[in-house]
């Protein structure tokens, strides 16, 4: 798997995942960050697949074989969002997972460097 693989996967996994929790919310305002979330991890997609529309030079790894995606492990489980949470607290849980993301991705690419 490269690395535009890599992320397709997990951007759709994280898609997944909030969609997911948002139909388990019973929170209407919570039901809706998901839902956003899930949007944002939509456009994330977008924006990855055209990478591959342009002529850019991949240096190839392994590490992607053996790399953790929070998202695909989370949907393994089937489980709604289990926390006794304010909305604030749920959002917090959100952005750590992007905050996971995100230093998954930067990671990534100083190994390619």
């Amino acid at each position: 798997m490269n690395a535009i693989d890599y992320a397709l996967k997990l951007e759709k996994d994280g898609k997944a995942y909030y969609a997911k929790q948002a139909e388990c919310a019973k929170d209407e305002q919570l039901k809706k960050l998901f839902e956003m979330l899930a949007e944002d991890e939509q456009r994330h997609y977008e924006i990855i697949r055209g990478f591959e529309d342009r002529n850019y030079r991949y240096k190839g790894t392994y590490t992607f074989k053996t790399t953790r995606n929070m998202f695909s492990e989370m949907l393994k489980d089937e489980k709604c969002f289990e926390i006794d949470a304010t909305n604030l607290d749920a959002y917090e849980h959100a952005v750590e997972m992007e905050k996971e993301s995100i230093k998954l991705y930067l990671d990534q690419a100083r190994l390619t460097l």
